[in-house]
């Protein structure tokens, strides 16, 4: 009677010690699918915003080049007007470094 009783706490502790585990499991690995499929998500949004925002910019940079008179191009100076591609660049520039900090920041938002 009491190596029955033995036998059977003791395989009560090891279903019992199993199923919380599995539990365990489950969860944790839940978890990490969330976590990646928000960081995938981040990064998809903010590479999704960036290109976005370069079209814009260099939509309206050489709309307006192209719609220039030609006393705008005797004005200025041929480095005049390439530095105007090199405002465009550091927007660009800009940018990129904005959508990198929210990459870093908003699965960091979600995990605290």
């Amino acid at each position: 009677s009491s190596e029955a009783y033995e036998n059977w706490t003791q395989s009560v502790l090891q279903s019992a010690g199993l199923v919380p585990m599995l539990k365990w499991a489950s969860h944790y690995l839940y978890v990490c699918l969330l976590d990646s499929l928000l960081e995938t998500l981040s990064a998809r949004l903010t590479d999704c915003l960036s290109a976005s925002f370069k079209k814009e910019v260099d939509r309206a940079l050489y709309t307006n080049l192209i719609h220039q008179d030609t006393a705008f191009f005797d004005l200025h100076t041929p480095k005049e007007i390439e530095y105007l591609s090199t405002i465009a660049e550091d927007l660009h520039e800009a940018d990129e470094k904005l959508h990198r900090l929210l990459r870093h920041l908003l699965p960091a938002l979600f995990k605290t």
